[in-house]
């Protein structure tokens, strides 16, 4: 299961490597700060799948509790849909998507546009029939912001909780 230890252990491998071990404390302190505010944002104790997709492509991957999704939702007191699942990564499917039916849908891209990935994402038959849909609850995080752990899964965090509040 991932979490923001994942985060620490890398933060303190390239520190010991560039000598700076010093510069870890204070540095984990900053971004538990950072953690610790969001717990209480609007979509509290909801639940939300990440999914991965590339425009144009008829696939897209979803992310168990082994992935940073796990402590990014977790940082934003949402629960993850494939907590269930300890694979990181996997093969997704609509029928699934819908009978976990979560109340929030995030999208990693890489590349695309947020409109871009948007649109592919409502493309899907049956997206349209999801909670998250109907609701205006489908937010999109560049994929960098999720995935490996790092200071940038903080900022992940923080994003999510930025573009669930203007939902």
């Amino acid at each position: 299961r991932a979490s923001w230890d994942d985060v620490e252990q890398e933060i303190t491998k390239t520190a010991t490597i560039f000598g700076v071990t010093d510069k870890v404390p204070a540095l984990m302190d900053d971004t538990h700060s950072q953690i610790d505010g969001l717990q209480q944002g609007p979509a509290a104790g909801q639940s939300a799948a990440a999914l991965y997709l590339t425009p144009g492509s008829g696939v897209f991957y979803a992310y168990g509790n082994s992935s940073m999704i796990q402590p990014i939702f977790e940082a934003n007191g949402l629960k993850n849909s494939y907590e269930d699942t300890t694979t990181r990564v996997f093969d997704g499917s609509m029928e699934d998507i819908l009978k976990r039916n979560p109340d929030w849908v995030v999208l990693l891209s890489l590349e695309a546009t947020k409109e871009q990935t948007l649109e592919a994402f409502k493309g899907f038959n049956g997206a349209d029939r999801l909670k998250a849909v109907t609701n205006n609850q489908v937010v999109v995080l560049p994929f960098s912001l999720t995935d490996p752990p790092t200071t940038l899964s903080v900022k992940g965090a923080t994003q999510l909780s930025q573009e669930i509040a203007g939902s």
